[in-house]
């Protein structure tokens, strides 16, 4: 049974990626700077991955992971900001198997880096079965 299921959406003109969450989730706030948050996704059970949403920093991202005992498996950019994607470089580092998702627009503008899914519209994608 899929447990979240990426789902590309459009919203005033530019592609961003929205998570259809199923109970069997926790979402940990990260955060980052002043006045920004990166988001934590696990999967409650046996599972030791992590999705990891707008990481402006990859620091604090891994040291959530540690805290929790996951492993970055997912990033997803929901756009190319760099407050939204500037730590995925360092993440990659530390976890260079995990996936980068985010739209196919920025992914054909070169605008995230190490960008391994650029989703169009209305794409899906499962991150994790149980």
């Amino acid at each position: 049974m899929p447990l979240i299921r990426l789902r590309a959406d459009v919203n005033r003109g530019s592609s961003i990626f929205m998570p259809d969450i199923l109970p069997s989730c926790t979402v940990h706030l990260v955060p980052m700077l002043e006045d920004n948050y990166g988001y934590i996704l696990t999967l409650e059970g046996a599972s030791d991955d992590a999705l990891v949403i707008d990481p402006t920093l990859a620091a604090p991202v891994l040291a959530k992971c540690r805290e929790l005992g996951k492993r970055v498996s997912c990033i997803l950019a929901t756009h190319h900001h760099d407050d939204h994607i500037g730590g995925i470089t360092g993440i990659l580092e530390h976890f260079p198997k995990a996936l980068v998702y985010g739209s196919a627009y920025d992914g054909e503008q070169k605008r995230i880096p190490k960008i391994t899914d650029a989703l169009h519209h209305g794409a899906t994608r499962l991150w994790h079965k149980q």
